[in-house]
């Protein structure tokens, strides 16, 4: 899909009805077309989403500043997040979570706030971890030096060191999101399932 094609998906979604309770939806922007189709259908079937489109900014504001208000409404009932490599590894996706560990978030909502994990990759059920880990390391792998660069590391260890810390800054991203979204887990709709939309639907106690 193009990027004005994504753009058009993106501005076809409805804007959130602040004055009803609605579910905030973290996601990277790598599986935008996805998640974008996903919240359409969602929206058709009744549900009451905030999403980071431009219909649901606040002028003014700058971006965290609206997501961290949409996320600190009293309206906001949890969060749908969709689970991929890359939102594991997104610093963004990271604010958004940690921000629901902070007092200004806790001061409305508490700590048992419900997360509805939606599998973009396939996953074990059972290992989440083993699963963030191997997918992070095929990451390590795929973006790994070649057999001539490598014999050479030594002697431009400068050169390479900060592809080395990316790496492992993606990493550590992953290891502090995954405890908490298994913490918050309220419901999980698998990968492959063959209408994730009526699952969430499920998930949310909403009538098609």
């Amino acid at each position: 899909m193009t990027k004005q094609a994504l753009a058009d998906q993106a501005a076809a979604i409805a804007p959130c009805d602040l004055d009803r309770p609605y579910y905030y939806i973290s996601y990277s922007t790598r599986e935008g077309e996805t998640v974008y189709q996903t919240v359409a259908g969602l929206q058709a079937a009744g549900a009451n989403l905030w999403i980071d489109t431009e219909a649901n900014l606040v002028q003014g504001d700058g971006y965290n500043s609206s997501i961290f208000k949409a996320l600190a409404s009293p309206k906001c009932q949890g969060v749908i997040f969709f689970m991929s490599q890359a939102a594991m590894t997104s610093a963004q996706c990271a604010k958004e979570l940690n921000y629901l560990k902070s007092t200004s978030f806790l001061v409305n909502h508490g700590e048992d706030f419900p997360l509805i994990l939606v599998e973009l990759e396939e996953i074990d059920a059972h290992d989440d971890e083993k699963w963030v880990e191997g997918l992070l390391y095929q990451t390590y792998q795929d973006d790994n030096l070649s057999a001539a660069e490598e014999s050479r590391i030594e002697k431009y260890r400068e050169k390479y060191n900060p592809k080395i810390d990316r790496l492992t800054s993606k990493y550590d991203v992953a290891k502090s999101i995954l405890p908490f979204l298994l913490a918050q887990e309220a419901g999980r709709v698998p990968y492959g399932s063959p209408d994730p939309v009526a699952d969430l639907c499920t998930q949310l106690k909403i009538d098609r």
